[in-house]
């Protein structure tokens, strides 16, 4: 999911996301906007786990490129 999809999605304000990731509401406007060109790992994890996960750190890193993820659960014998 994009950053910008799971702000309109769920409702959350910029400066609610900003205070759950530790980050300033700019730091986060800048990603939505896409004027940042690239974005630190620390703060790709911060956002992405204060989505709960919804918005990876892929879709952080590359915002202009879809993502399927999955997982895949080994079995115990």
């Amino acid at each position: 999911m994009k950053l910008n999809e799971y702000i309109n999605e769920t409702g959350t304000t910029v400066h609610a996301l900003a205070k759950r990731a530790g980050v300033t509401p700019s730091v986060v406007y800048k990603y939505l906007k896409e004027s940042q060109k690239s974005i630190k790992p620390h703060i790709a994890r911060a956002i992405s786990e204060a989505t709960g996960g919804r918005v990876s750190v892929l879709e952080l890193f590359f915002p202009n490129q879809s993502f399927e993820l999955s997982v895949k659960v080994k079995d115990e014998d």
